[in-house]
């Protein structure tokens, strides 16, 4: 052997290449070896290339090459990771570096990637690289070499199950706590690399796992994990202890979120079954249905808020639509309608309530204004964004059983009806309050009445002028610019519940599957909780006709029928003439409550008898009979009930019905049925405040055309003066009246046209053009009405008490009063269409101004005439006076004949 130390090598090549021959040294004093070995130097040039370089460097095989071989991949490793900041494993010197040096030092290919896996598993457990980094750089090629090659070393063997050995434990161990962290793209990359190197060492014959069952080890594994995940969910949703209930809507939230992730990034099936996101959506069901059960329970004890129960079902409803699209068996196992079906419950009866206070709200704020834009004030708006919502909060839900939905919206529909129905009588109080605040009063104080035993038959004789009615102001506005509005709101209630109703399919009308259909679940039955009122029921009575009443005097008197149940007034039908089988067919719906159901019905006969001495075309209601009636209002389908009023009064038939079944067409008939009767209200208090003291106005200009009242009333003083004087209507020749000019009628009624302009157009610019048109024709109404008065006097003349009739002048002044004013109102068919002014009523006031009709001698024998012939009835209609003779002749004459009362107006 020779010793050469690196000093001498150094200085020997320091100028240049050197060869030294140096002798063999002796090992001991037995050793025959002798001669010379040539040791040539010579420095190695860095511009050189690197594989000549590392040629020239690792030249001399070392004495173990492959344990230096491992410190030297180590070493490059290291090095690499250190410069690299961790984001390169080998750069390309260091490749060439170990290429060179394994093709050197003759080093296997099998044993060089065993080698580079081992070194990276050590990595892998410092927590150095990824397991990305360890499957494509480490794993894939040895265990590609392993299961491809048949002629590996031991060493090789040896190398490759010691790096399994050390990969495998760590794979189980980040295995079990990778779920612990959010899952990402980068994230789930790592976690297929890790399953997916525990499928390649399970599948490796040349490492002998046993019986080891590596995918139900890896499941187990999986699951305990999904099992942490879970409860760090948990502890996290609940780390808020503020909000009682807010953790399980987040942990729901949470949950959600999670199996999403797992859907999106983890699809793939491990071992050929293991699919994460199948086993999350089971473990997380499991530990997730139980707190469900226990909140349904006891947060409806406990608090009074449905709003947390609303969040939590939206969430619930989010969850199960990931869960279909991952496991609809476990989907269909969560039992939505019973963990919510009492709050739901309990919301549409809250809610119910709560229309009230809304509408009291809306109509506080409004003031009452018309809009170009829409033609109602704000409080409908409010009322109805009110309505929208609740309706699109429930259709929001997407409740599971179609049914139940159903059934709660036409719950809300029922209450909303019910609300307008409220709104329209606070419309009608409110119009009367400005009525009040208008501060108007009649110019004509009506006359105070008398007790019969009390009242003196006095002939007065008036000289001179009688006393003059104070001018009326052609510029007065007597109708109120808010009560139009109000009006007007009622109007468009109809149309806008029917629009609010189509909104939605299968409530108006109803086309949606019926609760009555056969296997169909249940509807929501109002249940009595803590915080619960039960639901009112809805209730159609339709009272149809009477059954043997008993007219009374006055026969102009019209009746109607009252429903009442306890002290509350349920509805009324319409007044109508006296027949003992008045006809009425007229429904009323209402609501009652369960104290209510109990209650019988109680039908009352209602007497509207004229009152001329409070105000023209008054009239007193006061309570003829009644009668009462046990209703079973959960089962009444319909049947027609004979109401008892009493000894001799007769009796009312009516048909009542429960209409749970149908409460669409309940809200319809409400709905239209309150809106009618308050329009109707409405329109004639706007008609009367318009028309107020004209009857009193047209009096005084029709006076203007009437004969001396001296000369009138000396031709009533006794038979030889009435034998010497003209009947009425046939006056002397020589006395013959004048009759009055169309501009002399024109210019006495321009102060009332004026006024009745001016009041009118109030009308037309607060109120739809149609609306504006019922209450005109309403005044039309009353004008005629009061022309009529004029003619035949009031329609509740007592017995005994005569008036007296119109001279001709005069009747053609009122004659050609009522044309000029027909004119007015028609508006060269702007206003009042024909039809609607040339109503029986007008038609009838121009026959009783012909002559030939208005001497009451004229009428009595045409009377007896007609009822010699047998033809009366015939006879009043085609001289069209029945009212003439029912009212003005003889009552004792009319009720020999048998004639017929009035039918009504």
């Amino acid at each position: 052997m020779i010793t050469v130390l690196p000093s001498e090598l150094l200085k020997a090549c320091d100028t240049g290449p050197s060869e030294q021959r140096r002798p063999l040294g002796k090992r001991s004093s037995r050793s025959h070896v002798s001669g010379t070995i040539s040791v040539a130097a010579q420095r190695v040039c860095l511009n050189d290339p690197p594989s000549r370089t590392y040629e020239k460097i690792f030249a001399t095989i070392p004495s173990d090459p492959q344990a230096t071989f491992k410190i030297l991949v180590k070493k490059c490793l290291d090095y690499d990771l250190e410069i690299s900041s961790g984001q390169a494993l080998l750069s390309e010197k260091s490749r060439a570096l170990l290429d060179t040096v394994a093709t050197t030092w003759r080093i296997t290919v099998p044993f060089r990637n065993m080698v580079y896996f081992e070194a990276l598993t050590a990595l892998f457990s410092r927590g150095v690289i990824t397991a990305t980094a360890l499957l494509e750089a480490g794993l894939s090629k040895a265990n590609e070499i392993a299961v491809s090659s048949r002629h590996l070393s031991i060493p090789e063997v040896k190398l490759f199950r010691a790096a399994c050995s050390v990969a495998l434990p760590l794979l189980k161990h980040q295995l079990s706590t990778f779920l612990n962290h959010p899952l990402t793209t980068l994230h789930a990359q790592q976690l297929d690399a890790i399953i997916t190197m525990m499928v390649s060492i399970q599948g490796n014959p040349t490492i002998d796992m046993g019986n080891a069952d590596m995918a139900g080890t890896a499941k187990q594994v999986i699951v305990v994990a999904l099992e942490a995940r879970y409860h760090g969910l948990h502890a996290i949703a609940h780390s808020n202890q503020n909000a009682r209930f807010a953790g399980l809507i987040n942990l729901v939230q949470a949950t959600r979120e999670e199996l999403e992730l797992y859907r999106r990034h983890l699809s793939k099936k491990y071992f050929g079954f293991i699919c994460i996101p199948d086993l999350a959506a089971e473990v997380f069901f499991h530990k997730l249905k139980p707190e469900l059960d226990t909140f349904s329970k006891v947060y409806f004890a406990s608090s009074s808020d449905l709003g947390d129960a609303f969040d939590l079902y939206k969430q619930v409803q989010s969850l199960i639509e990931v869960y279909d699209k991952m496991n609809y068996e476990l989907a269909e196992r969560f039992t939505v309608e019973d963990w919510f079906t009492p709050f739901l419950r309990e919301w549409t009866l809250v809610t119910g309530r709560k229309f009230d206070e809304w509408m009291q709200r809306a109509i506080s704020l409004d003031d009452f204004s018309f809009s170009d834009t829409t033609p109602y004030s704000t409080s409908v708006v409010d009322m109805f964004s009110s309505f929208q919502q609740q309706i699109e909060f429930i259709l929001g839900l997407k409740w599971p059983n179609q049914a139940q939905e159903d059934a709660v919206l036409k719950c809300l529909i029922k209450d909303i009806a019910l609300t307008l129905e409220s709104y329209t009588h606070a419309m009608v109080k409110k119009m009367d309050e400005d009525f009040r605040t208008v501060g108007h009063t009649s110019s004509v104080v009506p006359p105070k009445s008398q007790s019969k035993d009390k009242r003196r038959k006095k002939m007065k004789i008036k000289l001179g002028k009688s006393k003059k009615l104070p001018d009326i102001d052609s510029c007065e506005i007597r109708v109120p610019q808010k009560a139009c509005v109000k009006l007007n709101n009622i109007h468009a209630l109809p149309e806008l519940f029917a629009e609010l109703c189509g909104r939605f399919s299968g409530i108006w009308p109803d086309h949606r599957p019926s609760c009555d259909i056969p296997n169909a679940p249940p509807a929501v039955p109002p249940k009595s909780r803590r915080h619960a009122t039960p639901s009112r029921i809805p209730i159609r009575v339709t009272v149809l006709r009477g059954h043997r009443l008993q007219p009374t005097r006055p026969s102009t008197t019209l009746i109607s029928c009252r429903l009442r149940c306890g002290n509350r007034t349920l509805g009324e039908t319409t007044a109508v003439g006296q027949s003992p089988d008045a006809s009425w067919e007229t429904p009323c719906y209402f609501a009652l409550g369960e104290s209510e159901m109990p209650l019988p019905l109680e039908i009352c006969l209602m007497h509207h008898m004229p009152d001329p001495s409070f105000a023209e075309n008054a009239a007193k209601v006061f309570m003829f009979a009644r009668g009462t009636t046990a209703v079973n209002w959960f089962s009444a389908s319909g049947q027609e009930v004979l109401v008892d009023l009493g000894p001799s009064c007769g009796g009312i038939r009516v048909k009542c019905e429960n209409m749970s079944d149908d409460e669409t067409a309940f809200a319809k008939g409400l709905v239209e049925s309150s809106v009618e009767h308050a329009l109707h209200d409405g329109t004639l208090r706007l008609s009367d405040h318009v028309y107020n003291d004209l009857s009193a106005r047209l009096k005084a200009v029709s006076k203007k055309y009437k004969r001396a009242a001296l000369k009138k009333f000396l031709t009533k003083l006794g038979p030889k003066e009435k034998e010497n004087s003209p009947p009425l209507g046939h006056t002397r020749k020589a006395g013959a009246a004048v009759a009055p000019s169309d501009e002399e009628i024109e210019q006495d009624l321009a102060p009332i046209l004026s006024y009745i302009n001016v009041n009118l157009e109030v009308l037309t610019e607060n109120m739809e053009h149609e609306l504006a048109l019922v209450v005109a024709g309403h005044v039309w109404d009353r004008i005629v009405s009061g022309l009529e008065t004029l003619v035949v006097g009031p329609s509740s003349n007592e017995e005994g008490k005569e008036h007296i009739g119109l001279d001709e002048r005069r009747a053609q002044a009122v004659k050609k009063v009522a044309n000029l004013l027909a004119l007015f109102f028609h508006s060269d068919g702007e206003g009042l269409h024909e039809g609607r002014l040339l109503t029986p009523s007008f038609q009838q006031l121009l026959r009783l101004l012909d002559p030939s009709l208005r001497n009451e001698k004229d009428i009595i024998r045409r009377w007896e005439a007609a009822k010699a012939m047998d033809s009366l009835d015939s006879a009043i209609e085609d001289e069209g006076t029945p009212q003439l003779l029912r009212i003005r002749t003889s009552k004792e004459l009319v009720d020999s004949s048998g004639a017929r009362p009035p039918s009504g107006t």
